[in-house]
């Protein structure tokens, strides 16, 4: 009855108690398939419980019409098959929460933009042979902030056509196997400053894979930090690109090991966005 309520309004707002043989329960979670597509047309907004953590399988799947996720809580742990098929979907907060993404989840989603919690906690699930990752198929993502992420575990981020840039912040010390690929419009990287973290970078191989458009690499720091990759024409291939340095760097990183593979080196503060 509450969900047919909710495809009149275009609102599915959860309690957060039931009662139940007079006594009262906090609402923390869904069991499995609770919501998903086959009866939420017409559902444009859905209010989660504020002390909810817990998201069983296959839920928020299918829901053609959703355009907004609310969540006041403070950790949301999902299992697979979560949020996908949203194809109106443009708000998710990512920014105010700790998050822990289950296999094949944000697949297919409107989302604009990913945004993560600065000083929060975000754990990615590892793709590989028998595993899907996250954040794949998102015809509209122009925009991601990994904040404090350390490593983008195997298969995340995979066709993002209108991604055309990507900032990585000084805290990002991996990027995983086959990870942000299919980026048809990439056409930038910028490391910002590392004034924090190890002061080294790796992008294990296969990452950037189908990016033909991207050409151009900023560093903002003045001192090479270290940097390593596996170079392959497919994928990322620094021999094509330029990379921007700041003034009076451009020596330094002609001699450093990684950074010396790059097609072109000029100095023009290396301020990429």
């Amino acid at each position: 009855a509450r969900l047919m309520a909710a495809c009149k309004t275009h609102v599915l707002e959860f309690p957060n108690t039931i009662e139940h043989e007079g006594i009262v329960y906090d609402v923390i979670g869904f069991r499995q398939n609770l919501l998903e597509g086959r009866e939420s047309d017409g559902i444009k907004k859905v209010i989660l419980p504020e002390r909810f953590g817990t998201l069983g399988s296959f839920n928020l799947c299918d829901m053609a019409d959703l355009e907004e996720i609310v969540y006041n809580g403070q950790f949301l742990a999902c299992s697979r098959d979560n949020f996908i098929n949203l194809p109106k979907l443009k708000n998710f907060d990512f920014s105010k929460i700790d998050i822990r993404l289950g296999d094949h989840t944000f697949i297919n989603v409107g989302l604009e933009s990913v945004r993560f919690r600065y000083d929060g906690y975000i754990s990615f699930c590892e793709g590989g042979f028998s595993f899907f990752g996250n954040f794949w198929d998102m015809p509209n993502l122009v925009d991601i902030d990994l904040a404090d992420v350390r490593y983008t575990p195997s298969y995340t981020f995979i066709n993002l056509p209108k991604l055309e840039k990507l900032v990585f912040n000084a805290a990002l010390e991996r990027v995983g196997k086959s990870s942000f690929t299919d980026l048809e419009n990439l056409q930038s990287i910028t490391f910002r400053l590392r004034d924090k973290g190890t002061g080294k970078i790796g992008f294990d191989y296969n990452s950037f894979t189908n990016t033909p458009r991207l050409k151009d690499v900023y560093v903002e720091d003045a001192t090479p930090f270290e940097f390593s990759f596996y170079a392959d024409e497919d994928a990322f291939y620094p021999a094509r690109y330029t990379l921007h340095v700041p003034q009076g760097s451009k020596d330094l990183y002609a001699a450093a090991p990684g950074w010396k593979e790059f097609g072109k080196i000029v100095e023009d503060g290396g301020t990429g966005s």
